[in-house]
């Protein structure tokens, strides 16, 4: 769920908490303080960012995408409603 310690430094190249916020930072790789104040990284997010596992399935469009049309048709051919 949660980066490692070790993996934490692995990723960063930095032991000190404060050196590891900042490279995370420039990375883009969102992160959390914990009370002790060191930071709570997501693993799935880390592979998100860097591209390792996708997470979620890309939303795709059907080979050849077109409006509903017999919608348009209905809404045309009703009658207006009479005012009151």
């Amino acid at each position: 769920m949660f980066l490692t310690p070790e993996e934490l430094v692995e990723l960063t190249h930095a032991k000190r908490r404060d050196t590891q916020i900042r490279a995370l930072r420039m990375m883009g790789i969102e992160f959390k303080l914990r009370p002790n104040g060191t930071p709570a990284v997501l693993r799935s997010h880390v592979e998100k960012v860097f591209g390792g596992v996708q997470t979620e399935k890309p939303a795709t469009l059907p080979e050849r995408w077109e409006p509903n049309w017999a919608a348009l048709d209905e809404i045309t051919t009703r009658t207006p409603r009479k005012k009151k």
